[in-house]
């Protein structure tokens, strides 16, 4: 995925799913918890 966005697009959500699949990240809770992450470090400056 971070391939995709240094090229300037968006990942599709199939590319999303296959990369939670690749990563054993099964539950929808899993999921939910990566694709809802925010990096907070780099904010606090």
């Amino acid at each position: 995925m971070i391939d995709i966005r240094e090229r300037g697009r968006e990942p599709t959500p199939e590319e999303v799913s296959k990369a939670m699949d690749s990563l054993g990240l099964e539950r929808y809770c899993c999921r939910r918890m990566v694709m809802s992450h925010t990096d907070l470090i780099d904010r606090n400056t």
